[in-house]
């Protein structure tokens, strides 16, 4: 009698461990056969590919985090794609773009669009412009509608960012620009371009002329020459006037497309402020040709 009430006791134990099991296995299935394509992944944009507007490429290492975070910190960069190793050659390539493409399902790609939010008041939400600040002040209350529209009201405001109490004392800040400097994301802040303060920021003027450039490890020195064609938007030239340039500049970024007969350069500037043009280009030059650009008027 002992003997089967012990059998009996360990048959059930033994079926409860197997239901347990079973159950676990179920659950662990389940939870990993959740779509990818609905769970929140940041902001990348898994199997897209968002086809043109690029200005600036270069090869990277196999993960899109690099080619996003590239993009966060160009004030140009409005959007993204990383392409996957093995499709535009051995390595990953990154595509940054100075708009935002349509979208199309493509397995080759990870996408992404910058988050810039703005929101229908006008205001760029967690968006930060350093710079150019001619005047600053605490404000009474915590309201960015405040900071637009002293802006607004003041005929040399071009831009504006709003500081969230704490970052600079206890109450809210605004800080007031006589130029529009480039966008970055950062919670601290709300931003602004006042109408007609640039075309998505920046101010072509400030290049109009002849510069003075070197490059490629100082092997090679000649002329650019910007000409403002409307906002933030230029044309002109580059070592010879039939080596067309076009591009805009964002804040302090400068970026343009270098044309020639034999190819073509992409090119990415920072505008110092000494006055000086500093960056580097991509493109059509001997592999071993330093990749270097210096310009000053």
């Amino acid at each position: 009698m002992h003997t089967r009430r012990s059998f009996s006791l360990v048959f059930l134990m033994v079926a409860l461990v197997m239901c347990l099991a079973f159950t676990v296995a179920n659950f662990s299935t389940a939870a990993v056969a959740v779509d990818p394509s609905i769970t929140p992944q940041d902001n990348f944009e898994y199997d897209t590919n968002r086809g043109g507007s690029d200005y600036r490429s270069f090869e990277t290492q196999a993960d899109p985090t690099i080619c996003r975070n590239e993009c966060a910190k160009d004030p140009t960069c409005r959007a993204f794609t990383y392409v996957k190793p093995g499709v535009q050659g051995p390595n990953a390539k990154c595509w940054l773009k100075n708009s935002v493409p349509g979208a199309s399902a493509n397995s080759c790609c990870v996408s992404g669009i910058k988050r810039e939010a703005v929101s229908p008041s006008g205001l760029e939400v967690d968006v930060n412009r350093r710079g150019s600040d001619y005047r600053h002040y605490d404000l009474p209350s915590n309201n960015p509608n405040q900071c637009r529209d002293d802006c607004m009201n003041d005929p040399k405001c071009r831009a504006f960012t709003f500081l969230r109490p704490s970052y600079w004392g206890v109450n809210a800040h605004c800080f007031l620009k006589d130029s529009v400097p480039g966008a970055t994301q950062e919670s601290c802040c709300i931003s602004g371009v006042k109408a007609g303060g640039g075309d998505v920021g920046g101010d072509a003027k400030r290049l109009e002329g002849k510069w003075k450039f070197v490059c490629c490890g100082n092997q090679y020195s000649g002329d650019i020459f910007f000409n403002p064609a409307g906002g933030n938007r230029f044309t002109g030239w580059m070592y010879q006037q039939d080596h067309t340039i076009a591009g805009q500049i964002n804040g302090n970024a400068v970026t343009f497309k270098r044309t020639f007969s034999g190819g073509s350069w992409d090119v990415t500037l920072t505008l110092n402020p000494d006055g000086t043009l500093t960056g580097s280009f991509t493109g059509d030059a001997p592999a071993n040709l330093p990749r270097d650009i210096r310009a000053t008027r």
